[in-house]
């Protein structure tokens, strides 16, 4: 019986491993961010592509293991973590328990750093708007688009267009 679980508990760790990993290149994402090192952020934006491309692998990977183990167990196909650790025998349901909330506080990390990276892009994406806008007035006041919103022909300047990050 315990095959299934101890295979659930390795494909927890190793999910659990990689989100570890995640969280701390957010944080060095976020030292480039701060010290506006461009290169920097596109080199973290590739780790972190990588990084989740495993994190999805892992992701079913952990999807399987759950399978196999609820089955083995003999609860209804659609159990879930939290229900099977509750089932099983005290050693491994607790670990299984810990493993989850583990989990959980990384992913809420995780929903946290991308949070406080996006702001900081968005305010930086801001800022420089405003520098342009400033510079655009102190050259006479000088705008793109008309107040019915068509371009305004031969106007020199210059604006960051943003969306939403």
């Amino acid at each position: 019986m315990s095959n299934g679980i101890d295979l659930l508990a390795a494909r927890l760790s190793v999910k659990q491993e990689l989100l570890e990993k995640l969280v701390l290149l957010l944080d060095r994402e976020r030292e480039m961010i701060v010290q506006l090192n461009a290169a920097g952020i596109e080199q973290e934006r590739g780790n972190k592509l990588v990084l989740i491309e495993r994190l999805g692998r892992a992701k079913l990977d952990c999807k399987k293991a759950l399978e196999d183990a609820v089955r083995e167990v003999g609860l209804p196909h659609d159990a879930t973590l939290s229900t099977l650790a509750a089932t099983v025998p005290p050693r491994p349901g607790a670990t299984l328990s810990a493993t989850r909330k583990r989990l959980v506080e990384l992913i809420d990390a995780l929903n946290r750093s991308n949070r406080l990276n996006r702001d900081l892009l968005y305010g930086s994406l801001r800022m420089v708007n405003r520098s342009l806008e400033f510079y655009n007035n102190s050259l006479g006041g000088a705008r793109t688009y008309s107040g019915a919103g068509r371009m305004v022909p031969g106007v020199a300047g210059g604006r960051l267009v943003s969306g939403e990050i």
